[in-house]
């Protein structure tokens, strides 16, 4: 039965409805998980290290993502600046979570593998996953292919020069890039489990454990999900270009790709353990964080003390206090030595101060002497 294009989005009357309905609730709970993801990450500091940091920016893509989607509908004859926007930041960002779920992919193969660690490349990572999608997507901009899709969004048009577009610098490279991840992620598990047989000692096994446990086992299931979720993506794509759109198909689509960011946010919960995530441990975070901002007002706050006849070296009044309570009290034990005869371990000039010039610190010296 062919489609009656003069519906919305390509689909028959009342079938769009139905899947811009469904768009707008599940993008609308993904957005606001993610989002409370993000804040609790954050709240729990899990950012020091470099795969969590690879996470975050996969989590921030999705949901920039995530929001764009609901930006249009991508009504059939609507064309508008709009729609061409919400294409375009479609192209990038969808761009964006592939590469992103490469790198933790391409960082796992070089920790379990080749022992090694990637993160001072951490420069490069972020060039070719945020600017290398966004260069990709200016160009159907230069055809102007951006526009409605038969989907409930826009995205690249269905023409002679937009399907070029869209096997050449998305499902060509995504599907590529998905047998490559696989075959990766099959060698690291053939290898992680013939190490553990090949191997023997409790140091390497605990370190191999490790390894499989804190990296292997989350990243595989994110990379996994990633997989399942674009080959639904792709089996509808490869339908549209021998039929018309098929509502069964684009609902799975639509599906798939608005819980995307549920599906990361759960599955970094597990792996964390969710007793990292329980109330009492995010209340005493939250108490933490608020303790160290009173802290730094503290000291960006205070009393700034000037010694007359000096060069205007000052520091604030708090921070001398401490540093000459200290010095005071390496002074004292100084004299205690050398009154029983006894060598000081350092100089008095020695003493850690914090924050304060070395004028400063011969000047507090003296005074506590």
């Amino acid at each position: 039965m062919a489609a009656d294009y003069a519906s919305p989005c390509g689909l028959p009357e009342g079938q769009c409805d139905k899947l811009q309905v469904m768009k707008h609730v599940l993008f609308s709970i993904n957005i606001v998980v993610v989002s409370l993801t993000l804040i609790l990450l954050f709240i729990l500091q899990k950012y020091k290290f470099f795969n969590q940091r690879i996470f975050c920016n996969l989590l921030m893509t999705n949901l920039l993502s995530s929001i764009v989607y609901l930006g249009h509908d991508g009504d059939i004859g609507i064309n508008d600046s709009r729609c061409i926007a919400q294409a375009f930041f479609i192209q990038a960002f969808d761009l964006c979570i592939f590469l992103w779920i490469g790198s933790l992919t391409i960082f796992l193969f070089l920790k379990l593998i080749k022992s090694k660690d990637s993160e001072r490349f951490e420069w490069l990572y972020f060039v070719v996953c945020w600017i290398l999608p966004i260069v990709l997507a200016c160009l159907p901009l230069s055809t102007q292919d951006y526009g409605p899709s038969a989907s409930p969004y826009c995205w690249i048009k269905k023409t002679h020069s937009g399907n070029i577009w869209r096997y050449t610098i998305y499902w060509g490279p995504v599907f590529t890039g998905v047998v490559i991840i696989l075959l990766m992620f099959i060698y690291m598990i053939w290898h992680a489990n013939r190490a553990m047989k090949q191997y023997s000692g409790d140091e390497f096994e605990n370190r191999h454990k490790l390894l499989v446990r804190d990296y292997l086992k989350p990243l595989t299931a994110c990379a996994a999900s990633f997989v399942v979720i674009y080959f639904v993506q792709l089996v509808n794509r490869v339908y549209q270009i021998y039929h018309d759109p098929a509502f069964n198909l684009i609902a799975a689509h639509v599906f798939f790709i608005s819980i995307y960011g549920i599906v990361l946010s759960i599955l970094f919960i597990i792996f964390n353990g969710y007793k990292e995530f329980t109330p009492s441990k995010v209340l005493n975070a939250l108490r933490e964080h608020r303790q160290r901002w009173r802290e730094r007002s503290t000291e960006r706050g205070g009393i700034e003390e000037f010694d007359p006849g000096q060069s205007g070296v000052s520091t604030p009044v708090s921070t001398l206090q401490r540093n000459a309570h200290k010095a005071n009290q390496q002074h004292i034990q100084d004299s205690q030595l050398q009154e029983d005869g006894l060598q000081p371990a350092h100089s008095t000039t020695d003493v850690s101060i914090d924050c304060v010039d070395e004028k400063d610190t011969a000047k507090i010296i003296k005074a506590s002497g």
